[in-house]
C-alpha cells in the first residue's frame, strides 16, 4: 500500500531541489553586504554631524588665532626692546665720547700759547661740536624714520594677515552654510561631502597662497635696512670730511707760530 503525500509536502520538495540544483542562486546575492549598509548609514549620518565639523574647525581655526595673537606680541615686544636698548647703549656712548672729547678741547686749550692758537682752538672746537650736533640729528632722524617704516610695515602686516584669516573664515562659513543648505533641500550626502571637501581644501589653499604673498614684507624690511645704513654712512662720512678740514685749520696755525 503506497503512502500518499499531501500536496504541500510536494511543493516544499520541489522548490528544495530546485534551489540546491541551481549553482547561480546565493544567500550573498539575497541580502546586501554590511558594507553596503555601513557605507549609507555613514553618508546618512553625515548630515546629523556637520554641525559639530563645523565647530571643530572653528575650534582649531580659534586656536590658531590665538597662537597668531601670542607670537605677534612677543614678537613687538622683542622689536620695542631692542630699541630700548640700543636707545640707551646710544645714549650711554654719547656721554662717554663728550666726556672724552671736552678732556681732548682742554689739553688743546693748554697748548695754545698764542692769540692765534687760542682763536683757532676756539674756531676748532665750535666748528666740532657744531658738526657733532649736525651728525646726531642726522642719525636721530634716520633712526626716527626707520622705525616709523618698520611700524608701518607691521601695521600693513597686521592688516593685511587679518584680512586674508577673515577671509577664510568667511570661506568655511559659506562652505558648511552650502553643505546644510544642501542637506535640508535633500541633496545626495556623498555630492554633499564631496563639495565641502572641495571648498575647504580651496579656501585653505587660498589662505596659503594671501600668507605667502605677505610673507613678502621682508623685502621691505630689507630696503629700510638697507636706506637707513646708507642715510648713516652718509651722515659719517659727511662729519668726517669736516672734522678733518678742521685738523687742517688747526695744525696750520699752530704750523706758523
Amino acid at each position: 500500500m503506497k503512502t500518499k503525500l499531501p500536496k504541500y509536502s510536494l511543493f516544499l520538495i520541489t522548490l528544495m531541489i530546485f534551489a540546491f540544483a541551481s549553482p547561480n542562486v546565493s544567500f550573498s546575492q539575497a541580502n546586501p553586504k554590511p558594507n553596503a549598509f555601513k557605507n549609507e548609514a555613514s553618508l546618512n549620518q553625515f548630515c546629523e554631524r556637520i554641525d559639530q565639523m563645523q565647530k571643530r574647525i572653528i575650534n582649531r581655526v580659534e586656536i590658531r588665532n590665538g597662537k597668531i595673537e601670542e607670537k605677534r606680541k612677543e614678537r613687538l615686544n622683542r622689536l620695542e626692546n631692542r630699541g630700548n636698548e640700543r636707545n640707551s647703549k646710544l645714549e650711554e656712548n654719547r656721554l662717554k665720547w663728550d666726556e672724552n672729547r671736552k678732556n681732548h678741547f682742554d689739553k688743546l686749550k693748554e697748548k695754545a700759547k698764542t692769540d692765534e692758537q687760542k682763536e683757532a682752538v676756539n674756531n676748532f672746537i665750535k666748528t666740532i661740536e657744531e658738526a657733532i650736533k649736525k651728525r646726531r640729528e642726522q642719525i636721530d632722524n634716520v633712526i626716527l624714520e626707520f622705525r616709523k617704516s618698520m611700524d608701518s610695515t607691521i601695521i600693513n602686516r597686521k592688516i593685511k594677515i587679518d584680512a586674508a584669516r577673515t577671509e577664510y573664515q568667511n570661506s568655511v562659513k559659506t562652505a558648511f552654510d552650502k553643505a546644510k543648505s544642501d542637506c535640508a533641500n535633500g541633496v545626495d550626502p556623498k555630492t554633499i561631502r564631496e563639495n565641502l571637501r572641495s571648498s575647504l581644501k580651496t579656501a585653505r589653499e587660498k589662505l596659503k597662497t594671501d600668507i605667502a604673498s605677505i610673507e613678502k614684507v621682508k623685502d621691505e624690511t630689507k630696503t629700510s635696512i638697507d636706506k637707513k645704513r646708507e642715510e648713516m654712512k652718509k651722515a659719517v662720512e659727511e662729519f668726517k670730511t669736516t672734522l678733518e678740514k678742521a685738523r687742517e685749520e688747526l695744525k696750520k696755525a699752530f704750523k706758523e707760530q
